[in-house]
């Protein structure tokens, strides 16, 4: 994976923490967050998906990926535990 690409996948998992830790799970964001979810579903085909950061931010996000699966629905989400090695 080129380097700049990983700049930006960091970048971006940065700005979406310092916003998260401005609001609780309840706050406009979360509505933001399942926009982005609708648009990937709507305009990319993934073969897989992985939540992630679900009980990262106690009182901001999620505790669970529950939501996340069923706002995914009709995809192939894989929940990894943690530690666990996921192939895709």
């Amino acid at each position: 994976v080129p380097q700049h690409c990983l700049d930006s996948v960091l970048q971006i998992r940065h700005e979406l923490t310092r916003v998260l830790q401005a609001g609780g799970v309840d706050e406009p964001l979360t509505g933001s967050i399942r926009a982005m979810r609708l648009a990937c579903r709507k305009f990319f085909t993934f073969k897989t998906v992985l939540p992630c950061h679900y009980g990262t931010f106690p009182g901001m996000l999620d505790a669970n990926a529950d939501r996340f699966v069923a706002e995914m629905k009709g995809h192939n989400v894989v929940v990894p535990k943690p530690g666990e090695t996921v192939s895709v």
